[in-house]
Parts: structure tokens; sequence; C-alpha cells
């Protein structure tokens, strides 16, 4: 990370002060350094919490710092980047001694464990987030309507499909479960027909179309059962007997890295040209577009279970308020400052993410048609709150079991056992 002018003033008193609360240390490699300025008018220090990795990216906080100081001028950011692994201990150990900084990026996980601990800021009415399309706003609330957190983006899964590989194959992009089943029987190459690591699989073959399925009442039957583990994998029984038809076609590959990984490039067979179509979050165009100019590709939803394309979106770089903070007036501002449109675009301009703003989408070669896809109903929620603690390892290890020849019923059993050694 690298501080810029007055922004992080208190960013080296911060650091130590993490240290002290948090058991954890700023990575060894952060380059802090600060040009002093008019000081005197700055009455409140807001402390700011980021990370990078998933969930999480600290440019979505860090682009904004001084612009929004321009604009509040009696206000001092000081932001502390905590790297990788080290953020979730520090995330937890200062949530739980008090020390818990005035503006956070979270996961939805981290935001169940503040509203548990009551120490949530409710950002409903918060000028920016009424606009939120439906099923974000509804992953980010608790089970008491609070609105948690506020997700600056989303990342849908999507099916790339690689221009030269299809043609030569003679395939073309499924809009329904049907039609790839279709085409995993009748594929004959040497290769895969579609690849994707096990979560990306996940979404796209068996939680997505079950949260589907499940209209309306998809966030009351999840939560309602997150307290069962048994009961909460058996809902995915039916999707995990569909994948398991599709992977005993052979048509299928389970990648052991995920794109943007430090091995996918080398045993991607999409990257390669090899596979017709590849299962990914939307992060895989960044990924393609910098590393791999010369392939030529483009992104279509992901195929229905009944008869229309759709898109599973994780909510993305979440930021949330201490609710016991004392510059809550503050932190709030920050917030709505990261929501407006000029800096929400600022994040979402690389073809890798999309605003949670439907009515904010915009086109270009490698784009979803999100928009429509929202308009019409057909996106869902991959993570948030309806979901318990543990619920991407547990479905991943049902993809793997399926993968590893076990039947649908082994595959359900191990999701459950996974969720329960979350709980």
């Amino acid at each position: 990370m690298t501080c810029s002018r007055r922004s992080f003033l208190g960013a080296v008193g911060l650091a130590l002060a993490s240290a002290a609360t948090a058991g954890c240390s700023r990575d060894p490699g952060t380059f802090v350094s600060y040009a002093p300025r008019a000081e005197a008018r700055q009455s409140v220090t807001l402390t700011v919490l980021g990370s990078s990795g998933p969930y999480f990216d600290h440019s979505v906080v860090s682009a904004a710092a001084d612009s929004f100081m321009d604009e509040n001028p009696e206000v001092l950011l000081s932001y502390d980047n905590v790297e990788g692994e080290l953020y979730a201990t520090a995330f937890e150990r200062r949530l739980s001694t008090g020390h818990l900084d005035d503006v956070f990026m979270l996961d939805p996980s981290q935001a169940r464990m503040v509203a548990a601990a009551g120490q949530t800021c409710d950002l409903s009415g918060l000028p920016g987030t009424e606009a939120f399309d439906g099923f974000v706003a509804e992953a980010a609330r608790d089970r008491e309507g609070r609105l948690v957190a506020a997700p600056t983006r989303v990342a849908p899964f999507a099916l790339f499909c690689g221009t030269g590989a299809c043609r030569e194959a003679g395939v073309s992009a499924p809009g329904t479960l049907d039609g790839l089943e279709g085409l995993c029987r009748g594929w004959g190459g040497d290769g895969p027909l579609l690849e994707g690591d096990a979560l990306a699989l996940g979404r796209a073959l068996v939680q997505g179309p079950r949260v589907l399925s499940l209209g309306t009442g998809a966030a009351a039957a999840l939560s309602g059962s997150s307290g069962d583990p048994a009961a909460l994998a058996g809902l995915f029984l039916d999707d995990l007997a569909r994948l398991e038809a599709l992977v005993a076609t052979g048509a299928l590959r389970l990648s052991p890295d995920r794109p943007g990984g430090s091995g996918w490039d080398g045993s991607s067979a999409f990257a390669a040209g090899g596979a017709p179509l590849m299962v990914s979050g939307s992060w895989a165009a960044g990924r393609l577009l910098r590393d791999h100019a010369d392939l030529d590709w483009s992104v279509e939803p992901l195929p229905g279970p009944d008869g229309r394309p759709f898109v599973v979106c994780d909510l993305d770089a979440c930021v949330a308020v201490n609710g016991t903070t004392e510059h809550g007036d503050q932190a709030r501002a920050f917030v709505e400052y990261l929501l407006r449109p000029e800096a929400m675009s600022g994040y979402c301009n690389d073809e890798s993410c999309y605003r949670p703003v439907a009515s904010a989408a915009v086109d270009g070669e490698h784009r979803l048609p999100y928009a429509r896809l929202v308009s019409e109903g057909r996106a869902v929620a991959g993570n948030g709150l309806q979901y318990p603690d543990g619920f991407d390892r547990a479905l991943s290890a049902a993809v793997e079991a399926v993968f590893s020849g076990a039947p649908c019923a082994s595959a359900r059993d191990a999701m459950a056992r996974a969720l329960a050694g979350s709980s």
C-alpha cells in the first residue's frame, strides 16, 4: 500500500496500536508516506481497517481517501491495511477487545459476527443504499432487517467461451442446464468441454440453480436451515445429482486453481485455448485481458435450470460502520462517499466486476447484460448473511466429492459435515 498526503499521517501509530490490540502487524513490505498539510483544521480522526484478497479490495478505500478529506477538511482518515490471512485475526481480536475501527471492510461471515456482538450500525437509509439491487440489499441485511454492510460492487459468476475452441468443436454457449447436459453427453473431444474450480462449479451448477428455483423464499429457506447442517445440505441434493450426471460424461474438468491463482496459468485448459468453456467469477476477465491478450473469448450468463440463463453474484468489497463509534456521522459520511456513482465507477471499470446498482450497469465487449438480468429477476446472491459460516468450504467439499466418484448422497453428507465443523 502506498499512502499519500495527510491522509495517512496516523497510519504508523495505528499500525503500532494494531500490533498491541490485534496481535498482528502490518505487512513488512508496506510503504507508508505522507506530506503534512493544515492539520489544525482536522478535529476528527477516523480509523479505517482494510485488506486485499477474496471479498476485499483496499483500493476501494484508499482511492477515495484524499478526495473525501478535501470535501471534509475536519476529518483525518487513518487507514490500516492488514494483508492476507492476518486480516481475519486482526478483525476478530479488535472486535472482541472493543478496538474495532470506525469504518472497516468485511465479508459476510464477519458481518454476522458484528451483528451478533451488537456493534452493528444500520446503514438503511444512507444515500446510495436505496438504489441497491434487491438481491444485493437482501443479502446484506441481518435477521432484524438491518443493513449491516454496504457492498461497493458485485462479482458475477459467468460462462466464459473461447471463440476459437468453440468454433473448432462446433459448440456454443448453452442457455439452459438441459442444453449443457446435451453438450456433455455428445462431447467427444480430447480435452474437457468445460472447466472450473470447485467453488465456481458449485456456484453455477449446484447452489445457483437451487437458489433461483426457491425464488422469493430463498433467503428464508437458507437462513431457516442454517442451524441444521443436514437440512441445509439436503436442499442441494437434486442439484448434486445433476452434477453427478454431468461429471459422469467425462466432459467436465475440476480445475485445481482459481483463476488468478498462482498456478492457474499453467493448469488452465481454457487459458491455453484448449477447453471451449469455463465457469468462473468475473475477476477472470481482468486476468485474461492482461495475461492472455491473444486469446479471443466472450462471456455469457450461466445456463439456467428453468429454460433461461441467469447469474450468481458475490457481494464484494463490503464496508461497514462500527455501531459504537463516537464518530458515527463522519463514518457514515465516508461510506456514503464510497457509494457515490463517480466513486464506484472507478473500481468497477476493468470489466471484472459490476456496481451493485443495475441501472448503472455499463456495456462492454466482455461484459454481461447485467442490468437486463437483474431487471428480469435472473440474478441471485452467492454469498450474504443468509448463508452460514463455512458455506463456501462446504459447497466446495461437496463438488470435490462428486468429482472423486462419490454419489450425490455422499456428497451431500460431506457438505453437511463441513457445515457442522464450521458451526
